[in-house]
């Protein structure tokens, strides 16, 4: 890879994701098999979330938080990570589906 991409992941110190972190880490839940999750949040405001030319919309700006929860449940890096998107007329997404594939 020639790029670094960088994100604040500020969802990581929520005291739900400390709870989860620390049943995972006991066993408390055994051994996970999938993971399913979803962020929703209106970004219908913000310019860069739905204008094709400010390079934003949700694919970019909210989908990494569903990315950065699987790879807590099923630690490491994604083999590949596969990404669709309505597009709205045109515009950015703003209605993401993610999938991640980790092995």
């Amino acid at each position: 890879m020639d790029f670094l991409y960088s994100q604040g992941l500020w969802s990581r110190f929520f005291p739900s994701y400390t709870k989860l972190k620390q049943e995972l880490e006991a066993g408390a839940i055994g051994d996970p098999l999938y993971v399913a999750a979803s962020f929703c949040y209106d970004m219908q405001h913000v310019p860069r979330s739905v204008e094709n030319k400010l390079g934003g919309g949700a694919l970019y700006d909210l989908a990494i938080y569903c990315v950065q929860l699987a790879t807590w449940v099923f630690p490491g890096y994604p083999e590949r990570i596969c990404s669709s998107a309505i597009m709205e007329n045109g515009n950015s997404c703003m209605h993401p589906s993610i999938c991640s594939i980790l092995n």
